[in-house]
């Protein structure tokens, strides 16, 4: 919305008639513009003509007066052009000798000059700027639209503009001018266009911000993808504008899930990158934690129950600021049968438990250490296998396995198998690799599944693979037994 309060006052051929209004206005095409506006007249007319209504009207040349509709008229009953109908309006009171003209929804065709024209009683009385009163005293003109859409991104963290993986996020996105008129059509384009809602509100004025909210989560695979709004005054056949922005996704400081269940137990250590000294503290929410025996960066979640849910957050500080990061830790209900797995690995993925398989997400130069234990009575072989191929243990024993410095290839489905005379079993862990996330502090998880015992001397794994042996020898004694907790 343009104003312009700066105004000439015209020279007009007879005393005791003043006209200020701007000599030109110029408006972009489906924008608005007030053109501010005030006259005067000699006060013989309201005293010769006391009970007369005044009113006003503006026309675009080459109309004449009484044969011609105006384009904006201060009585709703007077006809106005089909052309200007519900766009152009006066907004001021013509007693008060306001004759401000606002047009909406601006076209091309509005182009052209314009002058005012005034009716009470007998005074019949066209405003001209010059002594031969000719000239229209106002010039508008009309311009192709290049404002652009304003878009506003809400939360970011660190450098403007960035998302975080896994943080809900909205985008606003604003269109060009102050209008009262028909709204604009605001669409979007991009990963998230099905999500957009209306959030225009109208300002104290009478007019109107339109905008669009698009709310979504994004995920790092969003990073570098594009969203495009799009402006379109009175579409369809409307001029439109448009801005682009492309997403910036960022896992540094993002917040990541852990699934565990009760009775696992929890250890994280939070490690500070940086030359200067640092000082490193836990909170779960905004409650201070007592850290762990191994320093300030530690902390040990033991037994874990539903009260231990919650946000996590490791933070970071010296005499250059502060960094953190968080894991949002869910408590499951302790999970009947299965292997006890346990995963060591640097810096806080999310991490799935779906009855025998887990979903472990890590990221490039991540390093997992994999170790998997049998409870059951009668020896058993352990051994890993990625995919089809059968992998190599290290030296700690057939159930130890370890991925150093991952990258892209080391993705997949990883199954440690228990066999022994009874029959086999096996637990799997499905490991996601994406692509390394920029510098911050660094977490490390010491994640331990402690659910039941291995049992391998179950019927329901032996029964349809070996009836020789009555269920009695196959599990002697009292069958399987509960390794218990696991050490940390």
């Amino acid at each position: 919305l343009l104003l312009f309060p700066l105004l000439k006052m015209a020279t007009l051929s007879k005393p005791g008639f003043t006209l200020a209004v701007p000599q030109s206005v110029s408006v972009q095409e489906g924008l608005c513009v007030l053109v501010p506006c005030n006259f005067t007249y000699p006060a013989s007319y309201d005293t010769d003509n006391p009970s007369a209504q005044l009113y006003e009207n503006w026309y675009k040349e080459p109309a004449t007066v009484g044969q011609d509709p105006p384009v904006a008229c201060s009585l709703t009953t007077v006809k106005v052009s089909q052309e200007t109908q519900g766009r152009f309006r006066l907004t001021g009171d013509p007693v008060h000798g306001d004759c401000s003209l606002q047009i909406s929804d601006a076209r091309r065709t509005d182009a052209g000059r314009y002058f005012l024209n005034i009716e009470k009683g007998m005074l019949d009385y066209t405003y001209r700027s010059n002594s031969d009163g000719t000239a229209p005293p106002l010039t508008i003109s009309v311009t192709g639209l290049t404002e652009k859409p304003e878009i506003q991104i809400s939360p970011t963290r660190g450098m403007p503009g960035t998302l975080m993986a896994g943080e809900p996020v909205t985008v606003t996105c604003k269109a060009p001018g102050h209008c009262s008129g028909s709204p604009p059509q605001v669409t979007w384009m991009g990963p998230f266009n099905d999500t957009a809602q209306n959030v225009s509100a109208q300002l104290a004025n009478g007019t109107w911000v339109h905008s669009s909210a698009l709310r979504f989560t994004p995920t790092l695979g969003d990073n570098g993808k594009e969203l495009v709004c799009n402006i379109t005054y009175y579409p369809p056949q409307g001029p439109s504008t448009s801005r682009t922005i492309q997403l910036h996704v960022s896992s540094e400081g993002d917040i990541v899930s852990l699934e565990t269940q009760e009775g696992d137990s929890l250890t994280l250590s939070c490690e500070a990158g940086s030359r200067p000294e640092t000082t490193l503290s836990w909170a779960k929410g905004n409650e201070s934690l007592s850290t762990g025996q191994g320093g300030a960066g530690h902390l040990e979640l033991l037994n874990l129950s539903r009260g231990d849910a919650g946000e996590y957050r490791c933070w970071a500080k010296n005499s250059y600021g502060s960094a953190s990061r968080a894991l949002r830790v869910h408590v499951q209900c302790k999970a009947l049968g299965g292997a006890m797995l346990q995963a060591v690995w640097q810096r806080v993925t999310p991490l799935k438990a779906e009855c025998d398989i887990v979903s472990l997400e890590t990221q490039g130069g991540d390093s997992l250490s994999l170790s998997c234990e049998a409870g059951s009575r009668a020896d058993a072989n352990l051994s890993w296998a990625k995919g089809n191929e059968s992998l190599s243990s290290v030296q700690g024993g057939a159930g130890l396995l370890e991925l150093l410095n991952l990258s892209r290839g080391d993705a997949g489905e990883y199954r440690c198998w228990a066999k022994n005379s009874y029959g086999s079993a096996s637990r799997v862990l499905h490991v996601h690799v994406q692509c390394k996330a920029l510098g911050g502090t660094v977490l490390q998880a010491v994640w331990q599944w402690v659910i039941s015992a291995w049992c391998l001397c179950l019927a329901s794994h032996s029964a349809s693979q070996d009836s020789s042996h009555p269920p009695d020898q196959r599990c002697p004694g009292q069958g399987c037994h509960s390794t218990g907790p696991a050490r940390p």
